[in-house]
C-alpha cells in the first residue's frame, strides 16, 4: 500500500472512535487499527488484536492499495460477534466486513488483501498467518437462507470456513461454508472453492468447482517479484 500523509491524517478520527468503542484506552490512544473512509454499519461485539506488541497501524482497513478499484475505503459492520487479530493486517480499497451476532472471524498475522475483499463471517472463519488474497474476492460461511426438503428437514445453511497458513488466493474467487485449505495452497483466479480439500501441501488448485490442479508448488511472499523483459 502506497499511503500519503494525507491519507493517515484522513483516517485519523474516524480510526480513533474506533479504536475507543473497541480497545482499553491506553490501547486505543495507540490506534493500532487505522480506518481509511471507513462506513460502520454497526459497532457491536467486539474486536480484538492477539500480540506481544500493539502498535500504531498494525491493522489498516481501506486504504487505497490497486486503481482499477474506487478509493471507496471500507464498509465495516460487527452485528455482536468477535473479530480477531493475531498480527499485523491489511486490507484494501473498496472492500467490506460483517460479523454475524454469533460469528467470529480470526485473521493470522501479516495478512493482505489487496482489493474488494468482502468477508462474511455469521459463523466461524480462521485465515492462518502469511495470507494473501488477491482482488475482487468473496469469503462467506453463510448462505443467508436455509433449504428445505420435501421430508420437512431444513438444511443448516452455514459451516465454518478453515484457511491455512501461507495461503495465495486468487483475483475473484468465491470461498464458500465448509471450504478448508492446507497451508501453501494456492487459489487459481477465478475459481469456486466450496469444500475440504484432502491434497498435499504446496498444490494449486481450480476451476468451478475448484480440483487439484498440480502438486510442489507454492508462493514464496519473500521472493515472489515478476521480473518484465
Amino acid at each position: 500500500m502506497n499511503i500519503s500523509k494525507l491519507h493517515y491524517l484522513r483516517a485519523l478520527l474516524p480510526s480513533l472512535r474506533f479504536c475507543l468503542r473497541y480497545f482499553p484506552l491506553k490501547t486505543a490512544l495507540r490506534l493500532p487499527v487505522l480506518l481509511y473512509k471507513p462506513q460502520f454499519r454497526a459497532l457491536k461485539g467486539t474486536v480484538r488484536i492477539e500480540s506481544r506488541r500493539v502498535r500504531f497501524g498494525m491493522v489498516k482497513m481501506g486504504f487505497p492499495a490497486v486503481g482499477l478499484f474506487p478509493n471507496s475505503g471500507i464498509i465495516f459492520e460487527n452485528n455482536g460477534g468477535s473479530l480477531i487479530f493475531c498480527g499485523e493486517a491489511r486490507i484494501g480499497n473498496a472492500s467490506a466486513l460483517s460479523i454475524g451476532t454469533r460469528g467470529t472471524a480470526r485473521i493470522g498475522h501479516d495478512f493482505s488483501a489487496s482489493a474488494a475483499l468482502k468477508m462474511v463471517a455469521w459463523h466461524d472463519v480462521t485465515i492462518g498467518k502469511h495470507c494473501r488474497i488477491g482482488w475482487d474476492c468473496l469469503l462467506t460461511d453463510t448462505d443467508f437462507h436455509c433449504l428445505k426438503k420435501e421430508s420437512g428437514e431444513r438444511t443448516r445453511g452455514y459451516a465454518p470456513i478453515r484457511i491455512g497458513e501461507h495461503c495465495w488466493i486468487g483475483a475473484r474467487c468465491f470461498i464458500q461454508k465448509r471450504t478448508e485449505l492446507p497451508p501453501y495452497t494456492v487459489v487459481s483466479g477465478y475459481s469456486l472453492v466450496n469444500r475440504k480439500y484432502d491434497i498435499p501441501e504446496r498444490s494449486i488448485i481450480g476451476g468451478i468447482p475448484a480440483e487439484l490442479k498440480t502438486t510442489g508448488v507454492y508462493r514464496d511472499i519473500e521472493d515472489d517479484e515478476v521480473i518484465y523483459p
